[in-house]
């Protein structure tokens, strides 16, 4: 059984933007609580519990931010954004005296910059750098483990209980335009994405003697991501769109970090390490007609 509870507020202080310096202000907060209880039953159904206390994660984000945006001239313009924000996450389970709760506070700066120029009206070259991460999280599987194990876990493979922050640094050039009369949009845009401390899955072992793999999660990884993105929308008459969308994209490791549990020492197999289920190239055609009625519309 799952049970969510959210909360957020929002307060910003915005400019008419009728100015060529325009700005935003504004403060940000959020609580959130996920609950999950996993109930196990006998045939009988003898055994159902009357109580049992749920594994809670609670999450408590508080930000502030500021964004700032300048017409360099009447086809030039800047913009600098900056966000503070002090993330808290506290995951609880377990039953009983076996119950522990885990709890760590991530603090980031968050910058992005853009710039964009209008060559025509209807085209436009933009550049933006942004810096983003996801705050720390814990392996709470290992957390319930018996302390032997735990130890063991930590000196054998190097898997801890809390893990460290991911930071990613993303850098986008790109083309924005209309064509025939603005009937037709084409957008391209190169990328390149920089991830620091990645989060990787990993299978281990609780003991010398344990021949079932246990699942976790560690800072294993550093990746750069290069990627390239087109989208193009025809409006071939009226009602009647088609679109299409092509994606590459090309990650590869630059750390994968592995301690090899015989020799207990720890290498960097990133030439060896794969991405699943990341395609590197992908395409979208679709198309979509709309007919207008008195009393609505028909849209296929």
């Amino acid at each position: 059984l799952e049970d969510v509870d959210n909360k957020s507020l929002e307060l910003k202080l915005v400019s008419d933007g009728t100015q060529r310096l325009n700005y935003v202000a504004g403060l940000y907060w959020y609580d959130g609580r996920f609950d999950e209880r996993v109930f196990s039953r006998a045939a009988d159904l003898t055994d159902f519990p009357a109580t049992l206390a749920p594994d809670r994660v609670e999450t408590e984000n508080s930000a502030a931010f500021a964004s700032v945006s300048y017409a360099l001239t009447d086809r030039l313009n800047a913009s600098a954004e900056l966000r503070y924000q002090r993330e808290k996450i506290t995951n609880t389970g377990g039953q009983g005296a076996a119950r522990r709760e885990l709890g760590a506070t991530t603090n980031a700066w968050l910058p992005r910059v853009i710039v964009d120029f209008k060559a025509t009206p209807d085209l436009m070259i933009y550049g933006v750098y942004s810096e983003g991460n996801k705050p720390q999280q814990f392996n709470a599987n290992i957390a319930g483990l018996p302390q032997a194990q735990r130890d063991y876990i930590e000196t054998t493979f190097g898997v801890g209980i809390a893990l460290d922050e991911e930071t990613l640094k993303n850098y986008e050039i790109g083309v924005k335009s209309a064509w025939l009369d603005r009937r037709a949009t084409v957008n391209l845009a190169a990328f390149l994405m920089q991830w620091d401390d990645q989060v990787t899955r990993r299978q281990v072992f609780r003991s010398p003697t344990d021949l079932t793999q246990y699942n976790v999660v560690d800072n294993a990884g550093s990746t750069e991501i290069k990627g390239l993105e087109l989208e193009v929308v025809l409006a071939l008459a009226e009602g009647l769109t088609l679109d299409a969308a092509y994606g590459y994209m090309d990650p590869k490791y630059d750390v994968y970090l592995f301690r090899d549990p015989v020799t207990n020492v720890v290498r960097n197999v990133a030439d060896q390490a794969r991405f699943l289920n990341v395609p590197k190239n992908s395409l979208h055609v679709g198309a979509e007609y709309n007919l207008h009625f008195s009393v609505g519309q028909f849209s296929a």
